[in-house]
């Protein structure tokens, strides 16, 4: 277990890496955005996987309190800004999870039940707008401002 914050613990696991500098590279940049996590998670269970849908991908599982982020090896091969980014704007889907969910889960089935169309729709435009919120509170974390100028960062890697 890895301890972040001195007010709480989060416990990080990696498994499957067939690598260790590998995994040495990735917990080097996602260690310091263990702070920006909902205080209610628990676990982060990190695996490498072979995938040439996504680069970063994260699942939550907030029942149980726990989360799994999934690394391709198309993250190893990008720039240390861009892994930076893409392990920032997952730790910020995170962040918006419970909002996420409960919309996901709750709201739009009932609209998609009266109108199919309707549902569908929302939920398209639903997941354009976790998207953008998601890259905004990316772009906050770093510090990137709208000239893409990182002036004032908030991790440091």
């Amino acid at each position: 277990m890895e301890k972040w914050h001195p007010n709480r613990h989060v416990e990080v696991n990696f498994y499957d890496f067939e690598n260790k500098k590998c995994e040495r590279e990735f917990r080097k940049i996602l260690m310091p955005c263990l702070q920006f996590l909902p205080k209610w998670l628990r676990v982060v269970n990190v695996f490498e996987c072979q995938s040439d849908d996504f680069v970063l991908s994260v699942f939550l599982d907030d029942v149980y309190r726990r989360a799994k982020v999934s690394v391709t090896s198309s993250w190893f091969t990008s720039n240390e800004e861009a892994q930076k980014e893409y392990i920032v704007h997952e730790v910020c889907h995170l962040f918006i999870a419970e909002l996420t969910a409960h919309v996901k889960d709750r709201i739009l089935p009932i609209i998609e039940s009266n109108n199919e169309e309707l549902g569908k729709a929302l939920h398209l435009e639903f997941q354009d707008r976790i998207e953008r919120v998601t890259q905004d509170l990316m772009y906050y974390v770093i510090g990137v401002n709208k000239d893409n100028e990182n002036k004032n960062p908030h991790i440091h890697s």
